[in-house]
């Protein structure tokens, strides 16, 4: 037998695997760069990102800008001042700037999902006095996923899963998130959707198709066994209820009785598939 030590959801794991197991190691890790050569590189990469045009292209003296940036679980340990997302943002700042950008129309958002907000201590220890100086209180502010006024729906995944995120998304003309990418579940497109998301239960009859929902989505979502109990606890305390549930060429069935609405909360919506 093999010993592996292994990543295995949040916890690490010593696994054993059979002799003839083949395992596949990343590429070793690029070399550092220090701190003092982060804001070339953080310039090259806003000239040359994968797969857009270049950030001169994407902006103008018109533009709305939303910086959304990690809290401090990343990275870990915490580094000394000055933290990487400050140099990031500062080097950032300057450039939308320099291609007439106005300050103005540039807000910063810690995107802490389901975290606690970050207080101003550490939101200073982050971005350091002269953003803080610029942006704090008004412009830099912490993502709240529990504020009605500011959460918007901007669809359905292909499941029926309801998206949702701030308004300051939504209304900017270009979201820019900044990231410190510490392990491969880090970073990518999903930031925006789980830092800046909300709290949703899924209920399913299939609990694979739980656990894959709780694999890709993590503590975003409580991914629940459906049965009439759970139902009724989750219906009862929600915002906004979906049932999805068909059955090709028949009735949809009738999860949810008259009683269960009238106990809803005030001001709570259904959205049901017929």
């Amino acid at each position: 037998m093999k010993k592996y030590f292994t990543y295995s959801g949040n916890n690490l794991v010593n696994a054993e695997l059979p002799d003839d197991a083949t395992i596949l190691y990343p590429r070793p890790p690029m070399p550092g760069i220090s701190k003092r050569e982060m804001p070339k590189h953080i310039v090259q990469a806003f000239d040359n990102p994968l797969g857009m045009p270049p950030l001169r292209e994407l902006v103008d003296s018109n533009s709305k800008i939303l910086i959304a940036f990690d809290d401090n679980c990343q990275p870990f340990p915490a580094t000394a001042q000055p933290d990487i997302r400050q140099i990031m943002i500062e080097t950032l700042l300057e450039m939308l700037y320099s291609y007439g950008v106005k300050k103005e129309n540039i807000e910063l958002m810690c995107a802490v999902a389901l975290h606690r907000k970050m207080k101003p201590a550490e939101l200073a220890w982050m971005m350091g006095k002269r953003i803080m100086a610029e942006f704090y209180p008004h412009r830099l502010v912490n993502f709240d996923a529990e504020d009605p006024d500011d959460i918007v729906v901007v669809g359905q995944t292909e499941h029926g899963e309801a998206v949702e995120t701030t308004r300051k998304v939504v209304e900017s003309d270009l979201v820019i998130y900044v990231d410190s990418i510490q392990i491969p579940l880090n970073g990518g497109h999903k930031s925006v959707a789980v830092g800046m998301g909300t709290y949703v239960t899924i209920l399913d009859l299939n609990p694979a198709r739980l656990r894959y929902v709780h694999d890709i989505l993590g503590e975003h979502v409580a991914a629940v066994m459906s049965n009439r109990a759970n139902i009724e606890e989750e219906v009862t305390a929600a915002d906004l209820v979906i049932s999805p549930a068909l059955v090709p060429g028949a009735r949809a069935p009738k999860l949810l009785t008259r009683s269960l609405f009238q106990n809803m909360r005030s001001g709570a919506a259904l959205l049901m598939f017929q």
